[in-house]
């Protein structure tokens, strides 16, 4: 009897991995292979540099080392088809010495560092989120203080002109008035088909999408202008799946994890469920989150915890798009604003910005769970990782 259960479970195993083979096989060719040579990748966060560090086959990360001078590059993104980062310096127009700008780097992967391409005045406040459309023509920049986004247009070379469009929030949910008092836009993206521009932002307790006009260089306001998240939910930032018909939205004040269909056609979101980011036993009100990614392979989505200092893992319905919690492993250090997957899927890279550090796992690829490599790099306050091209 027991032997058969056994072999039971065995077949329900093998019979669960397979299938979930299939479902995820048209996604496989969104994975990198690691193979024995590093994979280079900028760090960038609330100190005075971008530094550069390296990940290889056995998760094992290289002291970090200062490739340029930048005050507060606290998020970066990367060109699609160029090698080109862009960073965005997180302060303030009052800020006279060191105003708010996007700045270009070229990345000379043959002697390992990065040019000066130019950079532009930004007209917010407290710039948080820097990406780049699909088609590689807009830098798109979300900023936080003053509850606006912007568009700059991107040359050919990937250089940056001037702001063809800056679009400014009203408003303020005011559920937690001392976080929603206002607008406080916190994330910008294209999503996968390329013709919509979505942000979160949390003091609006929304996700506003656009079209973007790219003839026209504007942010056009959609048929269904936001999605709407629970009163004092604060969403921050937003992961679409790589099959394109889900989204995932963390809300950094209620920490909970917001499952929503995409519909590309219409430009819309419909809610699917939301689950809390945090360990039954640990009261919500002591933490907040920050990132939120895809696995390249569509079954697992992550977040991170500022406060119970963990990734939250989920396990991904393929057919609903719901999540069911997979458990939470500790980062290490303290603050985890944010973390990254390595274009190969074995590796996720958490920066801790209170303790000043930076920590490799290994990801299960059958359950997505974490495991630290023993890896561990020194980086101050980082924020924000990108792998280079």
């Amino acid at each position: 009897m027991n032997r058969t259960l056994s072999s039971r479970r065995q077949f329900t195993q093998l019979l669960s991995v397979a299938t979930a083979g299939c479902l995820s096989s048209s996604l496989k060719a969104t994975l990198s292979p690691l193979t024995t040579e590093k994979r280079w990748f900028a760090i960038g966060g609330f100190g005075d540099q971008i530094l550069l560090s390296s990940l290889d086959s056995e998760g094992r990360m290289s002291e970090p080392v200062p490739m340029v001078d930048l005050k507060m590059p606290a998020f970066m993104t990367v060109h699609p088809r160029l090698p080109i980062l862009y960073a965005v310096r997180e302060t303030s127009r009052s800020q006279k010495d060191h105003p708010p700008q996007i700045v270009a780097f070229r990345w000379d992967a043959k002697n390992r560092k990065l040019e000066p391409v130019g950079s532009q005045a930004i007209d917010g406040d407290s710039p948080c989120y820097v990406e780049v459309d699909l088609e590689g023509r807009y830098a798109m920049v979300a900023n936080y203080s003053s509850g606006s986004v912007a568009l700059y247009p991107l040359t050919q070379e990937g250089a940056i002109q001037p702001a063809s469009d800056l679009v400014v929030h009203r408003g303020g949910s005011r559920s937690v008035p001392s976080r929603q008092e206002a607008p406080h836009a916190h994330c910008i993206q294209n999503d996968p088909s390329g013709r919509w521009v979505c942000v979160a932002d949390l003091g609006l307790d929304q996700v506003l999408v656009y079209r973007l006009d790219r003839q026209a260089g504007k942010l056009v306001t959609a048929p269904t202008p936001a999605f709407p998240l629970p009163p004092g939910s604060g969403p921050r930032h937003l992961a679409f799946h790589p099959g394109g018909r889900f989204a995932y939205i963390i809300n950094e004040i209620n920490s909970t994890l917001t499952a929503a269909r995409w519909d590309a056609d219409q430009g819309r979101f419909d809610a699917i469920g939301t689950a809390s980011t945090c360990p039954d036993d640990f009261p919500a009100e002591q933490n907040s989150t920050a990132e939120v990614l895809v696995h390249p392979t569509g079954r697992f989505v992550y977040g991170s915890n500022r406060g119970h200092d963990s990734i939250a893992t989920f396990q991904i319905d393929p057919q609903t798009g719901a999540v069911t919690p997979a458990g939470h492993t500790l980062t290490g250090g303290k603050t985890p604003r944010n973390f990254r997957i390595d274009p190969s899927g074995q590796f996720l890279l958490a920066q801790n910005q209170s303790s000043h550090d930076v920590h490799a796992f290994r990801i299960d690829p059958s359950s997505g769970a974490l495991s630290p490599t023993g890896s561990v790099i020194a980086a101050k306050s980082p924020a924000c990782i990108k792998f280079l091209p």
